[in-house]
């Protein structure tokens, strides 16, 4: 997901990843994945300690978010139909 989010928002639509997690994303249920997505690609050996907080439909509920959040809600459903 992570990979989604950096290839989509930072090479395509050239934005920092900073800039667009809605504050949706601030409710406690989604912490583990704002701190997944967030974490720098270099330190991926720390998040195999996070996978007890992993809930894929939480992560799931997170992607489209950020997706819907910046106005790519056609975008999010036609590539989940892939």
């Amino acid at each position: 997901m992570r990979n989604v989010i950096e290839y989509f928002f930072g090479f395509i639509e050239k934005r920092e990843l900073s800039n667009i997690f809605p504050p949706d994303l601030e409710d406690d249920k989604f912490h583990a994945f704002y701190r997944y997505v967030n974490k720098e690609s270099h330190s991926i050996s720390q998040n195999i300690f996070d996978t007890k907080e992993f809930d894929y439909s939480i992560f799931k509920e997170g992607l489209r978010l950020v997706f819907e959040k910046n106005g790519y809600s056609k975008h999010y459903k036609k590539m989940m139909k892939s």
